[in-house]
């Protein structure tokens, strides 16, 4: 049981500075294992606690942090490869745009093109998370326009498109700078939620078909009453550029340039690439203009604190702000009695590379669903062969949430790894087979990218297995085998013959052409007639925002959130037909209100 800690008025001061950060990367209903939709810029300065004129100054007592917002963009895209289901839009400022940039792509026909029931003209957005680098990916939504009379998206594929900055000028909106391109296959909404809403044939997602065209920065921004001169800001960069280098192509720098007297951009190390929430909560916990003797003072305070499970949290930031010195302080921490203490030891370690906590982030992981996304973050970021090891153990466990999570994991820890690459299919999808002694499932992603990871190995699906659909039949046959029969008008039929194995079953589908859609209605339709011999989920992903409640506290905590990262988190799918978690599974969260709903107005005039 986790210890109660009453704390008094004066320490409470000390947990507003981890608070600085945290509504920095409040979770959009939509992005993470991604992306996050409040602007946060107008919320830090609320929560900086005043300067201790006695201790040390931190970074929040003097600066605020911007460029933590989620970036709006935008664009008219034209839809193509509709079967019959598309159609001509009414005239309307958006139907000239499109027309125009259709013209100067060199699109012959472009007004006869776009009247036919094969395209559709169609509204895609996104919010652009803080920190991404030029030619990085984000999910993308596409919907079609209030008044449109396309009847479905379905497979749907949107052609390039440029994705613009949302701006406004003396009141009225207008477009800003070209931010980003956006192409790829539609995922209709119907195909990952059930229901009855009408709009879910004619809103998707193209997961990762956004690529942004620069960079965007972040920093710290000085306050006015610490911004006279350029004293501040050069101290702040000092304490930060101590604590913190990075690579370019041209070797090590620094992270932290003060530009002037009141702007600092930052640049993020490769050990917080996956958490930059995190990576600004510690930033803002650095301490600066202290001697080394009060250096030495803090850190004997902080590890006291820091055996305390309600002053932890803040501990561990402010230890991990300090670097290596802190580290063993933080070792000692892994001995305590309390889970809260060990955890937050264990997680700061990894940030800084140290193994010796790892076996207590992979327990949380495992065990603590509260934790889950934390760990598991943590264990990404760091290079020790112990975080990859715990990683792999996950693989095996029975918790479906969990084992994706690590999968994730270590795709984003070791993209190279040939275990982890995965095969890009025909179908335009990532197809993953991963070894797992824990029960057989397969997942389909919804977020970052067309995926699907079958856990197990040889899967194969039931004697009876049969899946029909218009122009496709698969169905087993004696001996171990599965064929295949694609029918297309003019083409004429199309057999394959394969393993019953779900992944070869996949393969050979894609072969036929069949996409990421066909494969998960195939996999909802087997589950459901109880004909694929293992467990379907899709998007179980770790939760960043569960709330962590102590045992017997009446106090207010502090959720466990505010990371934003390759590792943030969706609302799970809730989906007909597909097998309901096991006991050793979080209970679900309800289903969220999806925040790219939001964006439907964008192009309405409203």
């Amino acid at each position: 049981m986790l210890q109660t800690i009453a704390v008094g008025a004066a320490r409470r001061s000390l947990i507003r500075v981890s608070i600085f950060a945290a509504a920095l990367t409040m979770v959009m209903g939509c992005q993470n294992i991604m992306w996050r939709g409040q602007n946060a810029d107008n919320e830090t300065t609320k929560l900086v606690n005043k300067p201790d004129a006695k201790g040390p100054k931190y970074v929040a007592d003097s600066s605020s942090v911007w460029g933590m917002n989620f970036s709006k963009v935008e664009g008219i895209a034209l839809v193509t490869q509709l079967e019959d289901t598309g159609s001509d839009p009414p005239p309307s400022w958006q139907r000239d745009r499109l027309l125009k940039e259709m013209q100067t792509h060199n699109v012959k026909n472009a007004a006869k093109i776009l009247a036919s029931g094969s395209t559709s003209m169609a509204i895609v957005a996104a919010n652009v998370p803080p920190g991404i680098r030029k030619g990085e990916r984000f999910d993308v939504f596409v919907t079609t326009m209030p008044n449109s009379e396309t009847r479905s998206l379905r497979n749907g594929f949107v052609m390039q498109t440029w994705l613009r900055a949302k701006v406004v000028l003396n009141g009225r909106p207008r477009d800003g700078h070209d931010a980003a391109i956006v192409k790829g296959r539609i995922q209709v909404k119907s195909l990952f939620e059930a229901g009855d809403d009408p709009t879910a044939e004619n809103t998707g997602y193209i997961l990762g078909g956004g690529v942004a065209l620069e960079d965007r920065t972040f920093g710290l921004a000085v306050r006015d009453d610490f911004s006279k001169s350029l004293k501040t800001a050069v101290a702040v960069s000092r304490a930060i550029n101590t604590r913190f280098t990075t690579y370019d192509e041209t070797g090590k720098v620094n992270v932290a340039t003060a530009k002037n007297n009141r702007r600092i951009e930052l640049l993020v190390p490769d050990e917080y690439r996956h958490n930059i929430g995190r990576y600004v909560r510690v930033i803002v916990n650095i301490a600066y203009q202290e001697t080394p003797e009060q250096r030495l003072e803090r850190m004997d305070q902080l590890e006291r604190e820091l055996s305390e499970p309600a002053l932890a949290q803040i501990a561990a930031l402010r230890l991990e702000a300090i670097g290596r010195d802190a580290i063993p302080a933080l070792k000692r921490a892994l001995q305590n009695d309390d889970t809260e203490v060990r955890f937050y030891a264990a997680e700061s370690l990894a940030y800084l590379d140290e193994p010796e906590g790892s076996d207590i982030l992979k327990q949380a992981a495992e065990k603590l669903p509260d934790y889950r996304w934390h760990a598991l973050t943590a264990l990404t970021s760091s290079e020790e062969l112990n975080a990859g090891s715990a990683l792999s153990d996950l693989l095996h466990t029975d918790n479906a949430e969990c084992r994706y999570g690590a999968f994730r994991a270590m795709l984003a820890r070791s993209p190279q790894d040939p275990m982890m690459a995965g095969d890009w299919l025909p179908g335009e999808f990532f197809l993953h087979v991963v070894p797992s002694t824990g029960s057989t499932m397969i997942h389909f992603s919804m977020q970052d990218r067309a995926e699907i990871v079958v856990f197990g190995g040889n899967v194969p699906v039931a004697e009876n297995f049969i899946y029909i659909e218009n122009g496709l039949t698969i169905q087993a046959k004696s001996g171990d085998s599965v064929e295949l029969i694609k029918y297309l008008p003019g083409e004429g039929e199309t057999k394959l013959k394969c393993t019953n194995s779900v992944a070869e079953v996949i393969r050979s589908m894609a072969k036929l052409g069949c996409g990421y859609a066909t494969m998960l209605a195939m996999c909802k339709d087997a589950q459901k007639a109880q004909t694929l011999n293992c467990r379907m989920v899709i998007n179980r992903v770790p939760k960043s925002e569960r709330l962590y409640a102590r045992e017997g506290s009446t106090e207010e905590l502090e959720p466990l959130t505010g990371e934003t990262g390759d590792l943030a988190d969706q609302s799970d799918a809730e989906t007909a037909g597909v097998e309901p978690e096991s006991e050793n599974d979080p209970e679900s969260d309800p289903p969220k209100k999806g925040a790219f709903a939001t964006m439907k107005g964008w192009f309405s005039g409203k």
